[in-house]
Parts: C-alpha cells; structure tokens; sequence
C-alpha cells in the first residue's frame, strides 16, 4: 500500500470517528469559524449562483451546498470520502443536489467542462494531495470557471494556541514551527477511548490556556533539562519522538520558570553552603555553540562542587 493511501485511509477512519459529533453542531449552527467568519467571504467570492452547476469538494454533512442551493444554484453535487456524513446529507437532500462517497482527488467519474463553480471549503488541508485534487478540478470546469478555496493560514496550523493571563484573558498567540513544511494534525471535539467510546465535549471554562500540560509532563520536562541539561529544543524534539506530543519551546519555558522560581530559595541556601567550603581544585573546558566559545568551569569542594555554563566569567 502507497503512503498516500494509508493517508487516505487514516484521513477517512479520522473523519467516520468524528463524524457524529460533526454533525450535530454543523445541525445545531454551533460552528462559529464557518458561520460567524467564513461563510460570508465565500459566498461572496461565489458571487451570484443562480442557474450554475456547482461542486462542493469535501462537502462534509452538505451545509454549504444546501446554501448554494438555497441561493439558486441549478445542481450541487457533494463530494466526501465519509460515508456517515454523505449518509447525513442526503436526509436533507433538496431535487437540485446530489451527494456521492468520493475521493476528490480523483474526479476521474466527472465528464471533462461539467461545472461552472467548485468550491473547496476547508478541504484542500486535509488532502495528502492536494494538487491531484487542483488538476482534476481544472479538467472538470468550464471555460471562465472558478475553484473557490477556504484554506487554513499556516499560522493557525502551527504549534501553540492562545497565551492568556490568569483571569483569562488573551494576551497572544503562542506560535512555533511556523515555517515547517511537515504535516500538521489538528485535534477536534472527540477523543476515542481505549474501550472504543468516542467522547465529546466543550473546553473546560476554569482553564486558561487552549493547550495544558499534565503535572508528570512538566516534571518530565523539568528534571531532563535539569539533570542531564537538555536544552528547550531538544526537549521538543524528544516529546514528539518519545511521546508523540507537540510541544513548543515557549511552552516547554513556561513550565519550566515557575519551578525555578520556587526553587530559588533552595538554590540560595546551596549556593551558601558551597561558598563556605574549602575548595580542593578546579577544571574548566570548551566547546564552541553556534560559532561562540562556550566554557564550563567546575569548582569541586570537599562535598559539594559548583559549575557555570557561560560564554564569559
């Protein structure tokens, strides 16, 4: 089996396991992203629908399409790899639209010209070829044709979400990876349990940030870049390798401040007890970080012993 299939195939099984949940908001209009912010740009990029044949790439449960419809569109068809959410479209299913499980990578069961719109709204990020699916909508348009496409913003898909004071307030966007061109996975309304349960809900009100760290995590966190002096950024490698857990470095320094801070007193109190040794020797060495000389001096006492990491004394 190709990589690109077993994408497709994960992307499908994704989307059956959150299809139920999916529906009953996109029923209930509790999607503020597509009806508070999107649905009015696409609609205009659209322009006047009426008497045009129209397709919905990723048509999900047929929310979009039913609008095109409403608006006077003469057909919709509806295109979406999830059998439950075409199963849910068609329950509503109007005499001008049409929906179909298919994968709108491959067109290649639509006649060449057959539209004068397709739209793809949200869609284009989910597909593990996204190029496939541009090609075959070029052969399927007619001439003076529009491909409309609502697509996330790199910056919405990279690392990190909202950093808000203690009282819940925004203050920015904690953003990392930007510029990485791996794929990117975004995790929405359920969680599958081992038992097989699916389970949704809302964010809690009481938390303050859309991404927390468990206590373990950040002791994890803590002792690695204390004990054997791992830096921010080979902390978030390791938490992907070990853990499978994306974690930005601002993050990883967020949990780590709070416990320097309350661990300051402790340092005070070591730092008095070593300076009131007798030093028995010291050992310095080098090592250049990112084209500067770094040293290491090491003070050993009698019990204890100091060392400072530094680029200078």
């Amino acid at each position: 089996m190709s990589q690109i299939q077993e994408k497709k195939d994960q992307l499908r099984q994704e989307w059956i396991e959150l299809s139920s949940a999916w529906i009953k908001e996109s029923r209930e209009g509790r999607n503020p992203t597509r009806n508070g912010l999107l649905d009015q740009p696409m609609l205009e990029a659209c322009g006047n629908v009426e008497g045009l044949q129209i397709l919905d790439c990723g048509c999900g449960e047929g929310r979009f399409c039913r609008i095109l419809a409403q608006r006077g569109a003469s057909y919709v068809l509806g295109l979406d790899l999830c059998q439950p959410m075409i199963k849910a479209a068609r329950e509503l299913q109007s005499s001008c639209n049409e929906y179909r499980v298919a994968d709108v990578q491959n067109l290649s069961f639509l006649l060449d010209q057959r539209f004068d719109l397709v739209v793809s709204y949200l869609n284009q990020c989910d597909l593990p070829d996204f190029m496939a699916n541009t090609r075959e909508v070029y052969r399927i348009l007619r001439n003076r044709g529009r491909f409309v496409v609502a697509n996330l913003h790199p910056m919405r898909s990279a690392e990190g979400g909202w950093y808000k004071t203690e009282n819940g307030k925004k203050e920015h966007v904690i953003l990392d990876r930007y510029f990485e061109e791996s794929e990117r996975y975004w995790r929405m309304m359920e969680v599958k349990c081992p038992c097989g349960t699916c389970n949704s809900g809302t964010f809690p009100e009481h938390i303050k940030a859309s991404f927390q760290l468990g206590q373990q995590l950040k002791s994890c966190l803590i002792y690695l870049n204390v004990a054997p002096l791992i830096p921010f950024k080979g902390l978030t490698n390791m938490m992907v390798d070990l853990f499978k857990i994306k974690v930005c470095q601002r993050r990883v320094e967020n949990s780590l401040e709070p416990a320097a801070t309350k661990a300051m007193p402790v340092y005070a109190q070591i730092m008095s007890i070593i300076k009131n040794q007798k030093w028995v020797g010291s050992d310095e060495t080098g090592k250049r970080v990112d084209g500067k000389k770094w040293w290491e001096w090491v003070w050993p006492a009698i019990t204890p012993r100091i060392r400072v990491v530094g680029t200078k004394w």
